[in-house]
């Protein structure tokens, strides 16, 4: 799928080239012409950029509905409802899975802080 905000940076660009000629050959009528037209692309990119995080929003919220709630909540902890025979039942890092519904295994934490935290997550760093 082409890039419509690649599309219209390069439009940017080329109306640009065309005010400078423009202005090089003192021909006013282009020189506003081009101003308009460059103007009503930075709107259009802008409104791109506004309607692809919309899109993403959407897009995760879509999925968090969709999807079956394989993690519950308990102790403190997110652990799986129904582990298979042989997976990790948990605890899940419930910062990692309540902001981008990733499940990341907690792990002991290194070292003295054994003795200050149960468990840390390796993906965001979070002690518990």
């Amino acid at each position: 799928m082409p890039d419509p905000i690649g599309a219209i940076t390069g439009a940017i660009s080329l109306t640009k080239e065309l005010h400078d000629i423009a202005v090089r050959a003192k021909d006013i009528e282009s020189q506003k012409r081009i101003l308009e037209l460059e103007k009503s692309l930075l709107e259009a990119e802008k409104e791109m950029h506004r309607l692809n995080r919309e899109n993403f929003e959407l897009s995760k919220k879509v999925e968090a509905v969709s999807s079956p709630a394989i993690l519950e909540f308990r102790d403190g902890y997110y652990f799986k409802k129904s582990p298979a025979p042989g997976e990790n039942p948990g605890p899940y890092c419930p910062k990692c899975w309540e902001i981008r519904k990733k499940t990341v295994s907690l792990v002991k934490p290194p070292g003295d802080l054994k003795y200050v935290h149960d468990w840390r997550c390796p993906e965001c760093n979070n002690d518990y």
